[in-house]
């Protein structure tokens, strides 16, 4: 574990309005944060539903276009 130090004799640090203004970028915070949250899909072939799906509708195909 790591030792912390807490200096309590720091000055705190006073930020100016035009700085604040100069860092404050939302686009950039609303972007990371939906990457963040949003569930990712797994594509289609790694879920099992619609790969048995798929191989059944494959099968099908092969079936209708072998007695057509």
């Amino acid at each position: 574990m790591k030792k912390y130090t807490i200096h309590k004799g720091k000055k705190t640090i006073k930020l100016t309005d035009a700085q604040i203004m100069k860092h404050q970028n939302f686009d950039k915070l609303f972007v990371s944060y939906n990457e963040l949250t949003k569930r990712k899909k797994p594509p289609i072939y790694k879920s099992k539903k619609w790969f048995l799906f798929l191989i059944l509708l494959a099968l099908a195909a092969y079936v209708i276009s072998e007695f057509t």
